[in-house]
């Protein structure tokens, strides 16, 4: 959820990460998932994969959150809902 995480990831050799706030919509404060993915993925520039998981509701949430850097969304819940 930050650049600094994602940073030290890439320098650790992984080959992606995932941003994900992890049920953050029930702590205050927390910002979703689409408010950080912009500057990770502009940090990361390309070097590893960047999948987003939270938020994700409809088929335009995808499209966003593509349109703001991730490389693939992971849709658990919507999933599981149908």
């Amino acid at each position: 959820m930050n650049v600094e995480s994602a940073l030290s990831a890439v320098e650790a050799g992984a080959d992606a990460i995932v941003v994900s706030n992890h049920g953050g919509r029930v702590m205050d404060h927390m910002p979703g998932t689409a408010e950080v993915l912009p500057e990770i993925a502009s940090a990361i520039a390309g070097r590893i994969k960047v999948l987003v998981d939270g938020g994700i509701r409809e088929g335009i949430d995808i499209i966003k959150v593509l349109a703001l850097g991730a490389d693939a969304v992971m849709i658990g819940r919507p999933i599981c809902i149908a």
